[in-house]
């Protein structure tokens, strides 16, 4: 064989491996920087979760689902919470006035049901809360933490240029304006600990959905993923949970005026 058809074939050669190499690559998306793409991969078990019509408990050590409301005019709060366990069994709080009332709950069928008569019983739109990884992917970040200094805290806040596009469904329930501010924040506290905030706030209420996981990493642990028919080996994807231990925690000092 000629010499000049060798190197053609070598060429040839370069260029299939160099495609079969690209094909394992993973895009970057326009509305990214590569530090952001590679932070938010660490939130999919979330967005997963966040996914499901029905929330698979099976792998989750704790779900949790918190509503805080303050109403600026009759300076009152009120906040309802739900936290079920792998079983399907958990609890439901009411907090107002400083009081806390307690029932047991058993989710099935995307229902909760109590063991005795509730005064108000908790929001299934907030419980079942479905946003598909579509609406993360669309909107850009306005801020992010890789990893604040002394914990395994990360953060990303996801910039909502037009709030009347977004739920308006809870801004109506809740009283809110349809305008609006509205923010979105994912947060991992530490490994294995990670939690979706809702904010809405106009001048006169103020309302805060949490809800959050927690699932056994030990699965996870140099785990095969596949990306896109590429295997992707020792894939460390830290899984969250969260406990709201304080509404105000999530409320900016200008929001409380005291």
């Amino acid at each position: 064989m000629k010499r000049p058809s060798k190197i053609i074939i070598l060429l040839l050669g370069g260029l299939l491996i160099m495609i079969g190499l690209s094909a394992c690559g993973e895009k970057i998306p326009e509305n990214r920087t590569k530090e952001q793409y590679e932070l938010e991969k660490e939130f999919q078990p979330l967005f997963d979760f966040l996914a499901e019509e029905e929330k698979d408990l099976s792998n989750v050590k704790l779900y949790s689902s918190k509503i805080f409301m303050m109403d600026e005019n009759a300076n009152s709060k009120i906040s309802s919470s739900v936290y079920l366990k792998p079983d399907n069994t958990g609890e439901y709080a009411i907090e107002q006035g400083g009081q806390t009332t307690e029932f047991l709950v058993h989710y099935n069928n995307r229902k909760l049901q109590y063991n005795k008569e509730v005064p108000q019983e908790y929001d299934l739109e907030v419980f079942n809360l479905k946003l598909e990884p579509k609406f993360f992917q669309e909107l850009s970040i306005f801020d992010y933490m890789t990893k604040y200094s002394g914990t395994g805290m990360k953060r990303i806040d996801y910039n909502i240029v037009d709030a009347s596009k977004y739920f308006n469904n809870l801004k109506e329930k809740y009283g809110l304006k349809k305008d609006c501010s509205t923010s979105v924040d994912v947060i991992i506290n530490s490994e294995g600990h990670f939690e979706l905030i809702l904010e809405f706030s106009d001048e006169e209420r103020l309302l805060v959905i949490t809800n959050s996981i927690v699932i056994d990493m030990e699965w996870l642990v140099n785990k095969k993923v596949i990306i896109d028919g590429c295997e992707n080996v020792s894939a460390n994807i830290p899984y969250y949970v969260y406990i709201f231990e304080n509404s105000k925690s999530h409320i900016s000092s200008s929001q409380i005026k005291r």
